[in-house]
Protein backbone atom coordinates (compact mmCIF):
# COMPACT_ATOMS: atom_id res chain seq x y z
CA UNK A 1 0.00 0.00 0.00
CA UNK A 2 1.60 3.32 -1.07
CA UNK A 3 2.57 5.73 1.66
CA UNK A 4 1.00 9.13 1.36
CA UNK A 5 3.52 11.91 1.66
CA UNK A 6 2.57 15.24 3.14
CA UNK A 7 4.43 18.40 2.35
CA UNK A 8 5.88 20.31 5.23
CA UNK A 9 4.99 23.88 4.37
CA UNK A 10 7.28 25.48 6.92
CA UNK A 11 10.38 24.18 8.60
CA UNK A 12 11.62 26.46 11.38
CA UNK A 13 15.36 26.99 11.51
CA UNK A 14 15.27 29.13 14.63
CA UNK A 15 17.66 28.12 17.38
CA UNK A 16 16.18 26.43 20.45
CA UNK A 17 15.19 29.34 22.75
CA UNK A 18 16.30 27.70 26.00
CA UNK A 19 19.83 26.92 24.88
CA UNK A 20 20.19 30.24 23.07
CA UNK A 21 19.14 32.20 26.15
CA UNK A 22 21.80 30.39 28.17
CA UNK A 23 24.37 31.39 25.55
CA UNK A 24 23.12 34.99 25.72
CA UNK A 25 23.50 35.09 29.49
CA UNK A 26 27.01 33.66 29.14
CA UNK A 27 27.92 36.30 26.55
CA UNK A 28 26.60 39.03 28.81
CA UNK A 29 28.71 37.79 31.73
CA UNK A 30 31.84 37.61 29.56
CA UNK A 31 31.30 41.05 28.03
CA UNK A 32 30.37 42.73 31.30
CA UNK A 33 33.30 41.15 33.17
CA UNK A 34 35.72 42.20 30.44
CA UNK A 35 34.46 45.78 30.41
CA UNK A 36 34.53 46.12 34.22
CA UNK A 37 38.06 44.68 34.30
CA UNK A 38 39.31 47.21 31.72
CA UNK A 39 37.46 50.09 33.36
CA UNK A 40 39.05 49.26 36.71
CA UNK A 41 42.50 49.14 35.12
CA UNK A 42 42.27 52.60 33.58
CA UNK A 43 40.66 53.95 36.76
CA UNK A 44 43.73 52.84 38.70
CA UNK A 45 46.26 53.78 36.03
CA UNK A 46 44.90 56.00 33.25
CA UNK A 47 47.52 54.71 30.80
CA UNK A 48 48.85 51.20 31.54
CA UNK A 49 52.28 50.27 30.21
CA UNK A 50 50.76 47.92 27.64
CA UNK A 51 48.77 50.76 26.09
CA UNK A 52 51.88 52.88 25.64
CA UNK A 53 53.90 49.96 24.28
CA UNK A 54 51.29 49.15 21.63
CA UNK A 55 50.90 52.74 20.43
CA UNK A 56 54.67 53.26 20.35
CA UNK A 57 55.14 50.07 18.35
CA UNK A 58 52.46 51.18 15.86
CA UNK A 59 54.12 54.59 15.50
CA UNK A 60 57.57 53.20 14.78
CA UNK A 61 56.30 50.67 12.23
CA UNK A 62 54.18 52.98 10.05
CA UNK A 63 54.63 53.03 6.29
CA UNK A 64 52.95 55.41 3.81
CA UNK A 65 51.15 52.54 2.06
CA UNK A 66 49.66 50.99 5.22
CA UNK A 67 48.87 54.43 6.65
CA UNK A 68 46.85 55.23 3.54
CA UNK A 69 44.83 52.03 3.88
CA UNK A 70 44.17 52.65 7.57
CA UNK A 71 43.01 56.20 6.84
CA UNK A 72 40.53 54.91 4.25
CA UNK A 73 39.12 52.38 6.74
CA UNK A 74 38.73 54.91 9.55
CA UNK A 75 37.16 57.51 7.23
CA UNK A 76 34.63 55.08 5.74
CA UNK A 77 33.55 54.07 9.24
CA UNK A 78 33.23 57.60 10.57
CA UNK A 79 30.13 57.99 12.82
CA UNK A 80 28.04 59.82 10.20
CA UNK A 81 29.08 57.61 7.29
CA UNK A 82 28.59 54.41 9.23
CA UNK A 83 25.19 55.54 10.53
CA UNK A 84 24.05 56.19 6.95
CA UNK A 85 25.30 52.76 5.91
CA UNK A 86 23.40 51.03 8.74
CA UNK A 87 20.16 52.91 8.03
CA UNK A 88 20.45 52.13 4.31
CA UNK A 89 21.14 48.46 4.98
CA UNK A 90 18.17 48.17 7.34
CA UNK A 91 15.82 50.00 4.95
CA UNK A 92 16.83 47.75 2.04
CA UNK A 93 16.39 44.70 4.26
CA UNK A 94 12.84 45.79 5.19
CA UNK A 95 11.97 46.51 1.58
CA UNK A 96 13.49 43.44 -0.07
CA UNK A 97 12.56 40.86 2.57
CA UNK A 98 9.25 42.48 3.61
CA UNK A 99 10.08 42.10 7.29
CA UNK A 100 10.37 44.57 10.16
CA UNK A 101 11.64 42.69 13.22
CA UNK A 102 15.24 41.82 12.37
CA UNK A 103 16.16 45.14 10.68
CA UNK A 104 14.63 46.94 13.67
CA UNK A 105 16.77 44.89 16.05
CA UNK A 106 19.84 45.86 14.05
CA UNK A 107 18.92 49.55 14.13
CA UNK A 108 18.18 49.39 17.85
CA UNK A 109 21.49 47.66 18.57
CA UNK A 110 23.47 50.21 16.60
CA UNK A 111 21.68 53.13 18.23
CA UNK A 112 22.35 51.63 21.66
CA UNK A 113 26.02 51.09 20.80
CA UNK A 114 26.63 54.72 19.90
CA UNK A 115 24.62 56.10 22.83
CA UNK A 116 26.40 53.84 25.32
CA UNK A 117 29.81 54.75 23.89
CA UNK A 118 29.02 58.47 24.04
CA UNK A 119 27.74 58.24 27.62
CA UNK A 120 30.77 56.29 28.86
CA UNK A 121 33.19 58.62 27.10
CA UNK A 122 31.59 61.61 28.79
CA UNK A 123 31.67 59.99 32.23
CA UNK A 124 35.17 58.46 32.07
CA UNK A 125 36.82 61.43 30.28
CA UNK A 126 39.90 59.49 29.26
CA UNK A 127 42.38 61.35 27.08
CA UNK A 128 43.54 59.99 23.75
CA UNK A 129 47.22 59.26 23.02
CA UNK A 130 49.40 62.39 22.75
CA UNK A 131 49.24 64.29 19.46
CA UNK A 132 52.79 63.25 18.53
CA UNK A 133 51.53 59.70 18.13
CA UNK A 134 48.61 60.68 15.88
CA UNK A 135 48.32 60.95 12.12
CA UNK A 136 46.64 64.24 11.15
CA UNK A 137 43.83 65.28 11.34
CA UNK A 138 44.04 64.97 15.12
CA UNK A 139 41.15 63.69 17.23
CA UNK A 140 40.92 65.46 20.58
CA UNK A 141 37.68 64.21 22.14
CA UNK A 142 37.60 61.48 24.79
CA UNK A 143 38.92 58.01 24.01
CA UNK A 144 37.27 55.32 26.15
CA UNK A 145 35.71 53.29 24.53
CA UNK A 146 36.49 53.39 20.81
CA UNK A 147 33.39 54.47 18.89
CA UNK A 148 34.62 53.05 15.58
CA UNK A 149 35.35 49.68 17.17
CA UNK A 150 32.04 49.32 19.03
CA UNK A 151 30.24 50.29 15.83
CA UNK A 152 31.76 47.65 13.56
CA UNK A 153 31.81 44.97 16.28
CA UNK A 154 28.12 45.49 17.10
CA UNK A 155 27.14 45.55 13.43
CA UNK A 156 29.06 42.39 12.55
CA UNK A 157 27.98 40.44 15.65
CA UNK A 158 24.31 41.39 15.51
CA UNK A 159 23.72 41.02 11.78
CA UNK A 160 25.56 37.70 11.86
CA UNK A 161 23.33 36.44 14.67
CA UNK A 162 20.15 37.62 12.91
CA UNK A 163 21.10 35.62 9.82
CA UNK A 164 22.44 32.54 11.61
CA UNK A 165 19.49 32.23 13.99
CA UNK A 166 17.13 31.76 11.01
CA UNK A 167 19.40 29.69 8.79
CA UNK A 168 21.41 27.60 11.18
CA UNK A 169 24.37 25.89 9.54
CA UNK A 170 28.04 25.37 10.28
CA UNK A 171 29.06 27.34 7.20
CA UNK A 172 27.06 30.40 8.26
CA UNK A 173 28.32 30.13 11.85
CA UNK A 174 31.97 29.98 10.74
CA UNK A 175 31.45 32.84 8.27
CA UNK A 176 29.73 34.95 10.93
CA UNK A 177 32.44 34.50 13.57
CA UNK A 178 35.28 34.89 11.07
CA UNK A 179 33.92 38.08 9.53
CA UNK A 180 33.04 39.57 12.94
CA UNK A 181 36.49 38.85 14.36
CA UNK A 182 38.33 40.02 11.24
CA UNK A 183 36.40 43.25 10.75
CA UNK A 184 36.59 44.18 14.44
CA UNK A 185 40.32 43.46 14.61
CA UNK A 186 40.99 45.43 11.42
CA UNK A 187 39.11 48.52 12.59
CA UNK A 188 40.64 48.35 16.08
CA UNK A 189 44.08 48.03 14.51
CA UNK A 190 43.45 51.05 12.26
CA UNK A 191 42.45 53.21 15.24
CA UNK A 192 45.58 52.28 17.20
CA UNK A 193 47.85 52.43 14.13
CA UNK A 194 46.77 56.02 13.44
CA UNK A 195 47.37 56.91 17.08
CA UNK A 196 43.75 57.74 17.92
CA UNK A 197 43.14 55.07 20.58
CA UNK A 198 44.80 52.96 23.24
CA UNK A 199 44.55 49.17 23.15
CA UNK A 200 42.23 49.16 26.18
CA UNK A 201 39.83 51.54 24.35
CA UNK A 202 39.31 49.01 21.56
CA UNK A 203 39.07 46.02 23.90
CA UNK A 204 36.46 47.80 26.03
CA UNK A 205 34.47 48.63 22.90
CA UNK A 206 34.52 44.98 21.85
CA UNK A 207 33.34 43.90 25.30
CA UNK A 208 30.43 46.36 25.09
CA UNK A 209 29.51 45.00 21.65
CA UNK A 210 29.32 41.49 23.14
CA UNK A 211 26.96 42.82 25.84
CA UNK A 212 24.75 44.40 23.16
CA UNK A 213 24.73 41.14 21.20
CA UNK A 214 23.58 39.31 24.34
CA UNK A 215 20.75 41.83 24.79
CA UNK A 216 19.66 41.42 21.16
CA UNK A 217 19.61 37.62 21.49
CA UNK A 218 17.49 37.82 24.65
CA UNK A 219 15.00 40.26 23.11
CA UNK A 220 14.77 38.16 19.96
CA UNK A 221 14.34 34.85 21.76
CA UNK A 222 11.84 36.15 24.32
CA UNK A 223 9.62 37.70 21.68
CA UNK A 224 6.29 35.84 21.46
CA UNK A 225 5.97 33.86 18.24
CA UNK A 226 3.35 35.11 15.74
CA UNK A 227 1.21 32.00 16.41
CA UNK A 228 1.31 32.54 20.16
CA UNK A 229 0.41 36.20 19.79
CA UNK A 230 -2.52 35.34 17.54
CA UNK A 231 -3.71 32.69 20.00
CA UNK A 232 -3.61 35.16 22.89
CA UNK A 233 -5.57 37.74 20.95
CA UNK A 234 -8.33 35.20 20.22
CA UNK A 235 -8.88 34.40 23.89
Amino acid sequence: MPVKRTKNKHISTKVSPGRTIIWAVGLFVVGFSGFVFLHNIISTNSTPATDYQVVQWMTTHRTPFVTGIMEVITNILSPIGFALMVVTTSALWMWRKKEFWRPSLLLGAMGAAFLIAAAIKASVERLRPPIEYMVAPFELDFAFPSGHTIGIATFALVIGYLIYSRRKSLAILVSWLTLAATSTALVAFSRMYLGYHWLSDTLAATALAVIILAAVILVDQLRPSPKAAASDSDQ
